[in-house]
């Protein structure tokens, strides 16, 4: 017979994924803004989009683990699993990102810098 307790425990792993989730989703968007410098308006539209898709993740999780059931350990798993991922594993992640969007817009800064050039004369 499985124990509430166990169920809980698995439960409280998925709410920890969930938060490690949302955190690497966050260093994909700070790796966006180092890589591309954008306007206020676009940091608005991109702070709204990535809180949708984060509650999405939440709400997700919520629903396909505990049938809708909300518990405080659940809150406490997302924010375990959002600080296991910021000490451990953001800088690494976003070192790596922050390198992959300057390897692909590499070629489109040339191309628009050779525009440029192209242009004056």
């Amino acid at each position: 017979m499985i124990s509430i307790f166990s169920i809980e425990m698995k439960e409280f792993f998925h709410f920890c994924l969930a938060g490690l989730e949302i955190s690497a989703l966050f260093d994909l968007f700070r790796a966006k803004r180092r890589a591309i410098k954008t306007s206020n308006i676009v940091t608005c539209i991109e702070d709204i989009l990535y809180w949708t898709i984060a509650g999405a993740i939440i709400l997700y999780t919520i629903i396909r683990y505990t049938s809708g059931d909300i518990r405080l350990y659940m809150l406490i798993g997302v924010v375990t699993g959002g600080c296991i991922y910021y000490y451990f594993l953001s800088k690494f992640f976003l070192k790596i990102l922050i390198k992959l969007f300057n390897i692909v817009l590499f070629p489109i800064r040339k191309l628009k810098h050779f525009y440029k050039l192209i242009k004056k004369h």
